[in-house]
Parts: structure tokens; C-alpha cells; sequence
């Protein structure tokens, strides 16, 4: 049987608009990988008017299980969903342009831990390292699953590029491609539970620079409409306690604000909890 026949572990989605540079450092981690024969890579453009579909036509020969495609498209979920239902392989990371995986060694001891993962696991978390624009290191994201419920309702701890998803649930749950910064919060919101869907991966997957339309500011009033609708909508409590919060200390001059004691901030956030 040939290689082709047999479907691969994992696939590596790249969703793209004139990104040329980034993708390029995308690839070249991935045709690094030493196992990059079994690795499944779409890259889904949004029509770019740069090279960007060049430079992924250009790994074709490095990676036999690439294909790359170009289409109008409705925002980065929608290029993720005109993909998903055509992936082959077990279960699907998906990196931005400029993403780059972390070790020539990654994929294969991602793939063995894999391996070992119960069918009933949807979610494979690993680490990921954040770069700053000029890809120096800032931070990095254990992505702890057991860390990932008590936070959700406040904020999304879960990052993407270090996340694998099951191919199979994905087409059966797909993301909500009217959202257009926050999908993937959303979506983890819609289904992660209490973590039992998840799997933990003990290794670093991705570097990955700050940056996406979430940091933008040209994209802040979105950002702050898609957040609102996801915690009153999944989180109606916690919403609203901390709207009545915000409320209480909007009722000070702004110049008493700081004055007032952190033993009173905490008690008034101690009553709202009860509420």
C-alpha cells in the first residue's frame, strides 16, 4: 500500500491573505520535521495578492502531502471549515502564518504520544512559547488542562497552536464561522466541559509571534462584541457579576477610585460571588 493510502496522524491547517514571509517560516518548520512525509498541510488562502500561494506551491516537493488552494473566504473559520471536511488525518493543529513548529523532532513525539490517547479524547493540549515581532521570546503557555475550566468564563488561556483537535469531532462540531477574531474561544467555550474530553501532551509544539486580529486595535470594537456575546452567553453569572461590579465602581469619582482599600475591592467582589 502506498504512503498516500494510509491516512495520517496529523494535519497541519494554515489559513492565509497575503503572508508570503510568514508562511515560509511555517513550512520550512514543518518540511524540518523529521517525519514530515506522514504529515497532512492545507494551507487555505483568502485570494493574497502577494506570493503567498508561490511559496506554498514551492514546498510541494519537500512535503508530499501538502496541497494548497485559493478562494474568497468570510474570515479565518470560514477558510478553516472549507478545509476540515477534506482532512484525512486523525487530528488537526492549526498555526497562522509565521507560526513555526518548535523542534525538527515535534510532529513525531506529538504523533507518539498520540498514539496512546484514549478514543474518547477530542483535545490534545501541548506547550506553546510566545515571540515577540522580532522573534524573541516573551512568554510561554503550558496550556494545562487542568487549569483551563476555572478560567474560561474570564478569559481564553487555551492557545491554538498548541492545540490538536479531533478531525472527526471538528466535522461534526464545527466552528461558528460567524464570529471573526474569537471562533476558537467560542468554541472551547461550546465544548471543553470540565477538561474530561481532553488529552495532555508533555511537550513544547509551536513558537508563535504575538500578534492576530485579537491584538489589533483596529479590530478592538469587534473584540470586545465577540467577548461580551461569548460570556453572556456561556456564562451569564459571571457576566453579570462582573457588569454590577464594573457598575459599583463606576458610581466614584474617578479621581476616589484609587483611593479606595483593596480589603473593600475584595469583600464587594466576595458579595457579588454569592450573588
Amino acid at each position: 500500500m502506498s504512503q498516500n493510502a494510509v491516512s495520517p496522524m496529523v494535519a497541519v491547517i494554515i489559513a492565509t491573505r497575503n503572508a508570503a514571509q510568514g508562511l515560509a517560516l511555517t513550512l520550512g518548520s514543518i518540511a524540518a520535521q523529521s517525519c514530515k512525509d506522514v504529515i497532512e498541510v492545507v494551507v487555505q488562502d483568502s485570494e493574497s495578492v502577494d506570493h503567498t500561494l508561490d511559496v506554498a506551491r514551492s514546498y510541494a516537493a519537500q512535503l508530499p502531502l501538502l496541497r494548497a488552494a485559493s478562494a474568497p473566504d468570510d474570515g479565518i473559520y470560514d477558510a478553516w471549515l472549507k478545509v476540515i471536511p477534506s482532512v484525512r488525518a486523525r487530528w488537526i493543529l492549526f498555526l497562522g502564518a509565521g507560526d513555526t513548529l518548535a523542534y525538527p523532532e515535534t510532529m513525531q513525539t506529538v504523533i507518539s504520544q498520540l498514539e496512546q490517547c484514549p478514543d474518547d479524547k477530542y483535545f490534545a493540549l501541548g506547550q506553546v512559547t510566545i515571540l515577540s515581532a522580532e522573534r524573541e521570546l516573551l512568554h510561554s503557555i503550558s496550556n494545562d488542562i487542568d487549569k483551563m475550566a476555572a478560567v474560561l468564563p474570564y478569559y481564553n488561556p487555551i492557545y491554538h497552536a498548541g492545540v490538536f483537535t479531533s478531525s472527526k469531532f471538528l466535522k461534526a462540531h464545527p466552528f461558528d464561522a460567524s464570529f471573526k477574531i474569537l471562533g476558537d474561544y467560542d468554541f472551547f467555550c461550546r465544548h471543553w466541559g470540565n477538561g474530561e474530553r481532553a488529552w495532555q501532551l508533555h511537550c513544547l509544539i509551536a513558537e508563535a509571534p504575538l500578534g492576530g486580529l485579537s491584538n489589533s486595535p483596529k479590530f478592538r470594537t469587534c473584540h470586545d462584541a465577540e467577548i461580551k456575546r461569548i460570556r453572556k452567553g456561556y456564562f451569564p453569572r459571571q457576566y453579570w457579576r462582573s457588569r454590577l461590579y464594573q457598575a459599583c465602581a463606576g458610581l466614584l469619582p474617578k479621581g476616589c477610585r484609587q483611593l479606595v482599600p483593596a480589603s473593600v475591592k475584595q469583600m464587594l467582589k466576595k458579595i457579588l460571588k454569592l450573588a
